[in-house]
């Protein structure tokens, strides 16, 4: 009798788990069913800003239009306020502007990028020099009249010693008249933080698009598993030269064809190489596909100030992958670009 209740016992339970095995793959196949159906039925909801003198486009995907429009108002306070911490030419509080002009009291957002960028100014061996700012100020005011080109004479006078920037525990102190500018980082590290917000948020299916800075999440449709981003033609704008597919990535590219001017048939540009004081002009752009777009930012500066060959060396040390177009018209390209094409 034991032995056959026993037995009873060892039928009955094997009922219950094959039940309860159906109860799960059913419950599994709704699931699965209802998150393709959701997949294929996101809504985009987009918007544009203009900050750090570039218009900005924000494209997220998802169900809840009021929720997307929240995200979307949140987005343009996070701009904003970085626009006027990195402000050189205006007055914010807890600015740059501010501690370019003796005010030391700055915002911990703005404190954390400026020391983000010193990071970069070792990594570079200098070549990226957020302190820079007075050089700069020299060029911008020699291209937005069109009227010459500053000596050399005339840049050596101001100061662009990164050492004269003295970050502490309490503040940031600038010496000797040395002015810094963000703007090699101060786009790619703000997009960056917004892309982390999104997907804090629930909305890891984006684009942003700032200029030749790009940020995408996951991608948002079941039938592909990239976006396409087109990289700008320097010699026509209104052209693409290459499509890359990414997911999850920042693709960012930094030339000298949108912000220059042209004297006596010579065209110069905004980036200026701390070393020469002088525009560089070794490529026509550079674009870098890596995780973060802060550092894609960076790195593309970078290389743009080195030749090609410099340039495929440095970016080694790095999880990245790069495209130069050259003043000839042709490209140079890292051995891992391929696997974006």
């Amino acid at each position: 009798m034991k032995n056959i209740k026993i037995e009873d016992k060892k039928y009955f339970i094997g009922i219950i788990i094959m039940v309860v095995l159906m109860i799960l793959l059913i419950i599994s196949a709704i699931l699965f069913k209802n998150r393709d159906k959701t997949a294929s039925t996101l809504n985009e909801y987009s918007r544009d800003y203009f900050y750090m003198d570039t218009v900005i486009n924000v494209k997220l995907y998802g169900t809840n239009k009021e929720r997307a429009d929240e995200v979307l108002d949140d987005i343009d306070d996070l701009y904003k306020t970085f626009h006027n911490y990195t402000d050189r030419y205006n007055s914010h509080e807890q600015g740059l502007y501010e501690l370019n002009n003796g005010n030391t009291k700055i915002s911990s957002e703005l404190r954390n990028m400026i020391i983000y960028g010193s990071d970069w100014y070792k990594k570079s061996n200098g070549l990226l020099n957020i302190g820079i700012g007075n050089v700069v100020d020299i060029w911008k005011k020699y291209r937005e009249q069109k009227t010459g080109v500053p000596t050399l004479e005339e840049l050596q006078k101001v100061n662009i010693n990164f050492n004269d920037i003295v970050i502490t525990d309490d503040n940031i102190t600038l010496k000797n008249g040395v002015k810094i500018d963000l703007g090699a980082i101060s786009k790619g590290y703000t997009t960056e933080l917004i892309a982390t917000f999104l997907k804090n948020v629930g909305f890891d299916k984006f684009i942003i698009n700032a200029g030749g800075n790009v940020s995408v999440g996951n991608y948002y449709k079941k039938t592909d598993t990239n976006y396409k981003v087109g990289i700008e033609d320097p010699t026509n704008n209104s052209q693409i030269y290459k499509i890359v597919k990414v997911n999850n990535k920042a693709v960012v590219t930094s030339g000298g064809y949108q912000r220059n001017y042209t004297y006596n048939g010579v065209t110069y540009n905004h980036i200026i190489n701390p070393n020469t004081l002088f525009p560089a002009d070794n490529v026509l752009s550079v674009t870098v596909i890596t995780n973060s777009s802060a550092d894609a930012d960076a790195l593309s500066t970078i290389l743009f100030l080195m030749n090609v060959e410099e340039g495929k060396e440095f970016i080694k040390n790095y999880d990245a992958e790069a495209i130069w177009y050259l003043k000839d018209g042709q490209t140079e390209q890292t051995e891992g670009f391929s696997k974006y094409e």
